[in-house]
């Protein structure tokens, strides 16, 4: 016979256990919609350096790069949304430090330094190799050290296609070269070399054709493409290029000479940050400066000084991002590393940030156990910072302002960088968590009614036998 009285306890505990678990998940799931929050995500499977990234349909793919004592054809993805790496088809020629860009929706690998074993790379002879360390000179350990072969910079195009998982080898550079910059300006690959010598390359016809050469003679330090144009930053010049007339014209250039500059777009205006005002340099990285802004209207043709920050002892090698206001306001975001004004050897990431419209600094939360080292590359996607080349486990940060409920259709924004483009209009991550927060809360509250109903029923059951 049912017994209502044994009944009632038992769905009791039933629900307060699930109240807390479904309070438990909800705790967790809700610190990953925290703004000005770092968070730990998995890391690549193959740990490496010198790897390039890109973005397509809002996942990250990571190629190539080195881990002693070779250079590497690995080729992974990782999706956001699902906190996973997966490893797809390896790119056929191993090599680091070359040019990644996407066009029409395919991953362009080309150029860098690769592996001299003394073959033929494509149809252009290698250059002189340089030779490893002689592996006789820890003969006398006894231990195997492995060494890394000579290398070279190789004149290799390959394509990537995302949707086949396929590579393609398309015409070789025209040179042999790594350290290149590159825009991609209606449908054609522009690449500039150290030397200043200017390619484009057409992907209908698959051939490459050489333009006029940047005017001085001037390693580019920074390129952006505005309105079918694109400008070059020299230490010392700016020229902006017209791809229609081949034509370079020279604009006006920065207020102050730059040091260690570094830029990105923001409203299709270029923001340059570099060190200024140093009156110490304490080690050969390590500067008593400021950080200062500058930032170039090409409609107006003018640059405007921006706010300099209080003095802080850089360490040089600094990651700069911007989100791009969909998801997030439109700030720049610094990410170094700095030493104590009392221990330069007491050496700690900050996080500063920006207000382009505003011009003000601000500081954000640091991550204690950022990777901010060399080897790391950071990509933004849906206005959400990932850190990722660690060899233990990478870093996402979810920005000051972050919209945790998302969009619903939200549209890419033309003031992320191309490096970081939004090309998909699938929703961030935060709203499919934001999705499944709501539905929890909805569970969270049906138990505890529920449970507290039973609670009642079982204390009235109690009085009445009493």
């Amino acid at each position: 016979m049912f017994n209502m009285n044994k009944f009632i306890p038992f769905m009791l505990i039933f629900f307060f256990i699930s109240g807390i678990f479904t309070t438990a998940l909800l705790t967790v799931s809700a610190s990953e919609l925290v703004e000005d929050t770092w968070t730990t995500i998995n890391a690549m499977n193959q740990p490496r350096i010198n790897f390039e990234t890109v973005t397509v349909d809002d996942k990250i793919y990571a190629i190539g790069g080195f881990a002693y004592p070779e250079y590497l054809t690995t080729n992974e993805r990782y999706d956001p949304k699902t906190d996973q790496w997966i490893t797809l088809a390896p790119m056929p020629t191993p090599r680091e430090n070359f040019i990644i860009v996407v066009c029409q929706g395919k991953i362009y690998c080309m150029g860098g330094t690769t592996a001299n074993d003394g073959t033929v790379i494509n149809s252009s002879p290698i250059l002189t190799p340089i030779p490893p360390k002689d592996p006789a000179a820890v003969a006398n350990t006894g231990v195997y050290v492995p060494q890394p072969m000579p290398f070279c910079q190789t004149d290799v195009v390959e394509v990537y296609d995302p949707v086949t998982n396929m590579w393609t080898r398309k015409a070789h550079l025209p040179i042999n070269v790594a350290g290149m910059h590159t825009q991609v300006v209606n449908g054609q690959i522009f690449i500039i070399t150290p030397q200043g010598e200017l390619y484009v390359y057409n992907p209908v016809n698959d051939k490459w054709s050489k333009k006029v050469p940047l005017p001085v003679k001037e390693e580019p330090l920074q390129t952006h493409a505005v309105n079918e144009q694109f400008f070059i930053i020299t230490q010392s010049a700016m020229y902006m290029y017209d791809p229609a007339k081949d034509t370079w014209t020279n604009k006006p250039n920065m207020p102050t000479l730059m040091t260690y500059a570094f830029s990105v777009m923001v409203d299709n205006k270029i923001v340059v940050c570099d060190l200024f005002n140093i009156s110490e340099i304490i080690f050969s990285n390590m500067y008593r400066a400021q950080l200062r802004i500058n930032i170039y209207d090409p409609v107006a043709d003018v640059w405007q000084v921006g706010k300099t920050t209080s003095e802080h002892i850089f360490v040089l090698g600094f990651t700069l991002g911007v989100t791009s206001g969909v998801y997030a306001p439109e700030n720049v975001y610094v990410l170094g590393r700095e030493a104590s004004k009392d221990d330069v050897f007491d050496v700690k990431p900050f996080t500063l940030v920006y207000n382009p419209i505003a011009d003000v600094w601000s500081t954000a939360k640091v991550s204690e156990t950022a990777p901010y080292s060399r080897g790391c590359k950071m990509v933004v996607v849906a206005d959400i910072f990932y850190i990722i080349g660690s060899s233990i486990f990478d870093v996402k940060y979810t920005p000051v302002g972050y919209n945790t409920q998302g969009y619903p259709n939200p549209q890419p924004s033309a003031t992320v960088p191309s490096t970081s483009a939004i090309t998909s209009p699938d929703p961030p991550e935060s709203e499919h968590v934001w999705s499944f927060l709501t539905q929890s809360v909805v569970i969270a509250t049906v138990l505890t009614i529920s449970g507290v109903t039973a609670l009642f029923l079982y204390l009235r059951g109690r009085k009445r036998k009493f």
